[in-house]
């Protein structure tokens, strides 16, 4: 266990250190090419060309400031290697087509080797001088490097120069060995009173081991007789397990047989409800068209009133089955969307409800941005607005206030159109707030409706994924606003 110990120290020591190497090799060449490119972009590639064009000798230049072009670039470059905390000159250099060899330009050490020969040079700085690139661990005639280069340009885009700024290898694998060092020495010291505990450990947890063998010796005898035990009960829980299993099949068998019923009652009552309002629908149509005719026939006014009475009624009574069968349509029909243009849907509306707003003298005002359109169930969409003017008809009249309105406004909001519908009538009384959505719930006493108008219309709403909320009470007016998705 210990060689184990050991030889796994060395075996991490050594991945660690080779691996540090490499880690650190591409950070430097990382770090090399961000210094290359950066400086390059500092060159000015006419006043380069102009240079390296106008002195093509070697050592024609052998001071830095015997030419005030050389000692512009020499200091741009001594500059990017102060900056950097570089130890190796930045340098820049062309190619020879002639000696097919690189010769140095300028530099930013403080002996210029203008025109000097870079023969033994990699022949990737060749191949992507237009590109620039790394250079991993190489040999020239002046060492071993790890480099990077940047390709210089003059104004027409052209690649006149390269600049190269390096880091000694032996510098580099200096630095890797004394963490090398550091992570021996380190090593070392948590190794070893690690062994020592860990024997301490091991030895003081096998006299251990030798107590309790004895002991599991002495319960082992127990546990069998807790087994013989717990075996007899497991089989008294089986049985009582297939008792339970067979119970809750039964139970299975009466909830379904109960849930076919309740659907069948449930679909019997959907169609009666919707017969039976089609039915009422014919008798009533037929009894207010008597009573109509009876109005304009008889004279005598105690008679009239009660045929008005009786065309109220009827016409209260008309109304909820018609609520009611809206209802029944809502919930059974089939979602079709379609493209609706909400602007003319509303006015279109409004222009059925024109008689009862000019008995009541109701003006109707509606404000919308353009091109207001929606893809939503057009037959829902029209019970629902319909809902919405029908119960600001119903609630104002100039009884109420001197110049009833009622006002329709609505605009695109992201993906979404709201619509607002607004009135000044009698209002609604906050305590009935959180009713006035709820079936057969009415805001005011004095309702001629059954409850079911802004039942059908959040009931509508919700049915196409949007929104209705009562935003404005007091006792003057009533606001609701409804969002609908707009694609």
């Amino acid at each position: 266990m210990f060689s184990s110990i050991h030889l796994l120290a060395i075996y991490f020591i050594v991945y660690s250190y080779f691996s540090d190497i490499n880690n650190s090799k591409i950070a430097v060449l990382e770090k090399l090419k961000s210094i290359a490119n950066t400086a390059s972009f500092m060159i000015d590639g006419d006043l380069h060309e102009q240079l390296s064009n106008k002195y093509q000798l070697k050592n024609e230049i052998i001071t830095n400031e015997e030419n005030d072009l050389y000692n512009r670039l020499h200091k741009t470059l001594e500059n990017v290697k102060l900056i950097n905390s570089l130890n190796s000159s930045v340098y820049t250099m062309v190619f020879n087509k002639a000696k097919n060899e690189f010769e140095f330009i300028s530099t930013s050490s403080q002996y210029p080797y203008y025109r000097h020969s870079y023969q033994k040079f990699p022949d990737e700085i060749l191949k992507n001088m237009q590109l620039g690139g790394v250079l991993d661990v190489y040999d020239s005639e002046n060492g071993k490097w790890l480099s990077a280069y940047a390709p210089i340009k003059n104004s027409r885009g052209e690649v006149v120069a390269l600049l190269q700024v390096d880091e000694r290898f032996e510098e580099f694998i200096s630095a890797a060995r004394i963490r090398l060092l550091k992570n021996i020495v380190l090593a070392l010291v948590i190794i070893l009173p690690f062994t020592f505990l860990l024997f301490s450990y091991i030895r003081t947890s096998l006299n251990k081991e030798e107590l309790h063998k004895q002991m599991l010796s002495d319960r082992n005898e127990e546990i069998n007789t807790q087994n013989e035990f717990i075996k007899e009960n497991n089989n008294k829980l089986a049985e009582a397990k297939l008792i339970i299993e067979r119970k809750n099949i039964e139970l299975n068998i009466k909830v379904e047989e109960r849930t076919s019923e309740l659907q069948e009652v449930n679909e019997e009552l959907k169609s009666f409800l919707y017969r039976s309002s089609h039915d009422i629908q014919g008798p009533l149509t037929t009894l207010k068209g008597l009573n109509y005719l009876a109005i304009k026939d008889i004279k005598d006014n105690n008679a009239l009133g009660y045929f008005y009475m009786i065309n109220d009624t009827t016409n209260k009574l008309y109304n909820t089955i018609k609520s009611i069968n809206n209802v029944y349509e809502i919930k059974n029909k089939k979602i079709v969307p379609e493209q609706v243009d909400i602007v003319s849907l509303i006015q279109n509306i409004a222009i059925t409800f024109n008689k009862e707003l000019k008995e009541k003298g109701i003006k109707f005002i509606s404000d919308f941005q353009p091109n207001l359109k929606a893809r939503v169930d057009r037959e829902i969409m029209i019970m629902v607005l319909s809902e919405l003017i029908k119960n600001g008809i119903q609630f104002n009249s100039l009884l109420n206030v001197d110049a009833p309105f009622i006002k329709v406004t609505g605009q695109r909001t992201d993906k979404y159109i709201s619509l607002s519908f607004e009135d000044n009538g009698i209002g609604i009384n906050p305590d009935a707030r959180d009713l006035i959505f709820e079936m057969f719930q009415k805001a005011d006493e004095n309702s001629k409706g059954a409850g079911l108008g802004l039942y059908t219309a959040k009931y509508g709403i919700d049915k196409i994924n949007g929104y209705i909320s009562l935003n404005e009470v007091n006792n003057k007016g009533t606001r609701f606003d409804i969002k609908i998705p707009a694609d």
